[in-house]
């Protein structure tokens, strides 16, 4: 009886003796590693569709949007918020026409000339809304990145500290290079003048000639 068969019959006999210590590890340890092949593309990336040729794999594109929510930062209380769970409510005008912009401008991206930017009391649904959206342009193979203003802000103060091992133009290269940014809670922070700069900085830094950044602010 080989290794594998009398692994297979002790997990399903209570009384049957116990397997060698050894063959049942080396067994787990086969199978966990084993890896798992695509049944669409079998590992190549591409797909063929009857009568439409080849094209990327669904495998491929479902990894590289869990690669992008991972690097959109969202926060772990917001993960759930998208545009399809988000309810204006009943007879608020405003909350509705907030809901198209988004709305559009996932629809429109990249062909879009400026980003929005969300007012309103606490609990309206500004960050549900402002991450709904960076969901849907996720969806669309978009790089994103979430970021609470006062977080950022935090970090960057950090990295003047001469023992820090990051610097100011580390932290705020991921925020430069992200293709569409949210900042988060502006009006939760005392608006110093360096808190006005530092955000004017980031704002309005890609709002040149050639620039794909489109910005999302709320406050």
């Amino acid at each position: 009886m080989s290794a594998q068969r009398k692994y297979a019959l002790a997990a399903i006999q209570p009384h049957a003796p116990e397997p060698d210590e050894h063959v049942g590890s080396v067994n787990r340890e086969s199978l966990s590693t084993q890896p798992v092949i695509c049944s669409f593309c079998y590992g190549a990336g591409l797909e063929v569709v009857p009568g439409k040729g080849a094209r990327r794999c669904r495998c491929r594109t479902q990894e590289q949007r869990a690669r992008l929510l991972e690097q959109a930062r969202i926060p772990r209380r917001y993960q759930n918020c998208s545009l399809t769970n988000y309810h204006p409510a009943p007879n608020n005008g405003t909350q509705l026409q907030a809901f198209n912009y988004a709305f559009r401008l996932v629809d429109e991206f990249p062909a879009v000339e400026r980003g929005l930017l969300f007012t309103g009391s606490c609990g309206v649904g500004k960050t549900h809304l402002a991450v709904g959206l960076l969901r849907g342009l996720i969806e669309k193979g978009m790089p994103c990145l979430f970021y609470e203003f006062g977080a950022l802000l935090k970090e960057i103060q950090n990295s003047y500290n001469p023992i820090s091992n990051t610097s100011e133009l580390k932290i705020l290269a991921s925020v430069y290079d992200a293709e569409v940014l949210v900042l988060d809670e502006l009006g939760a922070v005392k608006p110093s003048d360096w808190v006005r700069d530092t955000m004017m900085h980031i704002i309005w830094r890609d709002a040149r000639p050639h620039s794909k950044a489109e910005k999302l602010s709320q406050n």
